[in-house]
């Protein structure tokens, strides 16, 4: 389940440093003809989705695994991990990660840019509460060189899961249109 948990990772961090970028394609005056920013940004939305249902079923599969497990330090890790001091950690995963994807089912929630800027938007406050509240101002163990390379690993993979998504909903909607007007 790590790395699992470690490649929906890839795909929120991903999007954080995607989304600003996508709004200034959306409402900058500079046009790109090889881009349709629709499409991009169904397909941006569509990732969101994917990595918010694969979180909801895995943090799920977490809980029922630590219950049944009859194991009594895993079912206080679990208890602990929600109901324990850091309670509003999860709190705000679940919601950003788990519940705030979920809109993207309804076809409006997934093709708005809106919608797109409010998740980035909840994203950065509140993994920045996150990360000040269990720092606590020192951050110990910090390599810059490690932090870059994780971060190019990540955006190679959101990229490419990116680009097949946005391609596979391109020919889609060429399809369909000349369905539609032939």
């Amino acid at each position: 389940m790590p790395a699992i948990l470690a490649f929906t990772d890839t795909i929120f961090l991903s999007l954080k440093f995607f989304i600003p970028l996508l709004v200034l394609l959306k409402f900058s005056k500079v046009s790109i003809k090889a881009i349709d920013i629709k499409t991009l940004i169904n397909a941006t939305n569509w990732l969101l989705l994917l990595a918010g249902s694969i979180y909801l079923i895995v943090l799920t599969s977490e809980i029922f695994i630590a219950y049944y497990s009859q194991n009594e330090y895993e079912q206080y890790a679990v208890s602990n991990k929600i109901f324990g001091p850091y309670w509003f950690e999860f709190a705000i995963q679940a919601f950003v990660y788990m519940l705030l994807p979920q809109m993207m089912w309804f076809k409006k929630v997934r093709t708005s840019v809106i919608a797109t800027i409010i998740w980035g938007l909840f994203t950065y406050i509140l993994t920045a509460f996150i990360f000040y509240a269990e720092h606590a101002g020192y951050i110990a163990g910090f390599n810059p060189a490690t932090t870059w390379l994780n971060y190019l690993k990540s955006l190679t993979i959101f990229i490419s899961l990116l680009s097949i998504v946005y391609f596979i909903l391109l020919k889609q909607d060429r399809y369909f249109y000349k369905k539609t007007t032939a």
